[in-house]
């Protein structure tokens, strides 16, 4: 059964808050994990420091699903660390351009290996900067609220079909 698992307890930098995150997956019945998830805080190149979550659930079924959703992450969580926005302005903008930036690797992925066409994956991008957060998500990957014991969703999808 394959299952992916990390928890992270850090605290903001300026210690007025401290954000705890968590990552588990499981299989279930399914064939293949098309689902990838990852939670860190890290430091930009030009020194803002983030905690940082995503999960993608990867689509094209076998192993494309699999390899789009990893390779969104990864290029989510390098560039990230490469950019260097140095204030809070400009996170919305960064979530975004990584978000794109993903699209890009796994589309190119696709075009140049043709076992790989038609992979995809939905996504949904949180990071928190001095108590604030920034949510970015493409297709119907979603983020919840949980307040009180409820969950409310706090994105909505971006979904064709």
């Amino acid at each position: 059964m394959a299952k992916q698992q990390a928890t992270s307890k850090e605290p903001i930098l300026d210690g007025v808050a401290e954000v705890v995150t968590a990552v588990a997956t499981h299989i279930g019945g399914r064939p293949n994990l098309e689902d990838r998830a990852r939670a860190e805080t890290l430091r930009t190149a030009g020194g803002l420091t983030l905690t940082v979550a995503m999960v993608a659930d990867g689509i094209g079924g076998n192993v494309q699903g699999e390899r789009a959703s990893e390779l969104a992450i990864e290029t989510v969580f390098n560039d990230i660390r490469l950019s260097t926005i140095a204030g809070a302005a400009q996170i919305p903008l960064l979530l975004s351009q990584v978000l794109q930036r993903a699209n890009v690797a796994v589309f190119e992925e696709g075009r140049i290996d043709r076992s790989r066409r038609g992979m995809g994956t939905t996504a949904v991008l949180a990071a928190v900067h001095n108590n604030q957060l920034y949510l970015a998500n493409i297709g119907d990957s979603r983020a919840y609220l949980i307040r009180d014991g409820q969950a409310a969703p706090i994105t909505r999808d971006h979904t064709w079909a």
